[in-house]
């Protein structure tokens, strides 16, 4: 059975890899692509009843997940964007202090 997934906070390519590796860890998927432009990802399972250990493993990465054309969410929007805001000030910070360390020794 085929099912269908949005997924949010995926910025690269590592990002859509990363939700592709914990997907196809969980036990009864056969196959998962994840399309980093559209925000989705194909699920091929054995059960339809993995659609909660599927959603808990992305989620786990750090990513927000849905199932495709279901309103209720499992993350709220502001929730999802709050996170991807501060991963990005922390990949700032963290970029700032190597800056400096490396004006230093130049």
């Amino acid at each position: 059975m085929n099912l269908k997934f949005e997924v949010t906070g995926m910025t690269c390519a590592a990002c859509s890899a990363r939700v592709e590796k914990v997907t196809k860890a969980v036990p009864g998927v056969m196959k998962a692509e994840v399309n980093l432009l559209a925000g989705t990802m194909s699920v091929e399972v054995e059960n339809p009843s993995n659609t909660d250990q599927i959603i808990s493993a992305v989620l786990n990465a750090g990513y927000g997940v849905q199932v495709q054309g279901n309103k209720s969410s499992n993350e709220k929007k502001g929730d999802t964007s709050q996170k991807v805001l501060l991963h990005m000030k922390r990949r700032i910070l963290g970029s700032a202090v190597c800056l400096v360390v490396l004006m230093y020794f130049t």
